[in-house]
């Protein structure tokens, strides 16, 4: 073996000058005294890597009654939301509408009634001034549906004074003076009472008082007797 040059370049120069690997192999076993020639060194490598390229792959199983199952349990909750969107909501919503519509019309009929009695008193402070403080004593019908006059003594259109009603209306029989009396109210929601020489105290009459008036009448709703005062 030349000195100073390396094992690689040694084989390099021996194979060059025309000599086979397993004679080279030969040569550095006997001057090496059976080292591993590189031949056996590959073949060492892919003895112990090979294992690692074969190894197959984990499998993972899954059952197939599990999918069965879970396909199964993912139709029922479709067609059960299917069904109730379909037939849940409709009935609930006609349910709804029905008890909300009585409780709408009890809500617009009292505030007519409120709105109305507003309307009378606006009309009976509109005679007072109109005849030096004399209060009217009766109402009489108009020649208007919605309309109602407030009058004197007798009803003549100089001395009467009218008032545009919503819900009473032209109805000289459902609005009435009324002459004062402690715990006075109206028979029913469809009754007003115009008290002459009273005011309200709360939703209910309070001490006489002159010159002036109040108004008695119910709602279907809440507080049902009301008072309200010119």
């Amino acid at each position: 073996m030349a000195a100073g040059q390396s094992e690689a370049a040694i084989r390099a120069s021996l194979l060059q000058n025309g000599w086979t690997v397993q004679a080279v192999d030969d040569v550095f076993a006997q001057y090496y005294g059976a080292a591993i020639t590189p031949s056996q060194q590959v073949s060492s490598y892919q003895t112990q890597t090979s294992p690692l390229i074969t190894q197959p792959a984990i499998k993972r199983s899954f059952s197939p009654k599990l999918a069965i199952i879970a396909g199964v349990i993912g139709l029922i909750i479709i067609v059960g939301i299917v069904f109730l969107l379909s037939h849940g909501s409709k009935p609930a919503s006609k349910d709804t509408d029905k008890l909300a519509q009585p409780a709408l019309q009890e809500n617009a009929a009292d505030t007519a009634r409120q709105n109305d009695a507003i309307m009378l008193a606006s009309a009976i402070s509109n005679y007072l001034a109109g005849h030096n403080g004399t209060l009217p004593q009766q109402t009489g019908s108009s020649g208007s549906p919605d309309t109602l006059n407030i009058c004197g003594p007798s009803c003549t259109p100089a001395t009467e004074s009218s008032a545009s009603l919503s819900h009473y209306k032209n109805t000289p029989q459902a609005v009435s003076f009324h002459a004062y009396a402690n715990d006075l109210k109206v028979a029913d929601t469809e009754t007003v009472y115009i008290v002459p020489n009273a005011v309200c105290s709360g939703d209910s009459l309070g001490a006489p008082v002159q010159g002036t008036a109040a108004i008695l009448y119910e709602l279907e709703k809440g507080e049902k007797h009301k008072c309200l005062s010119l």
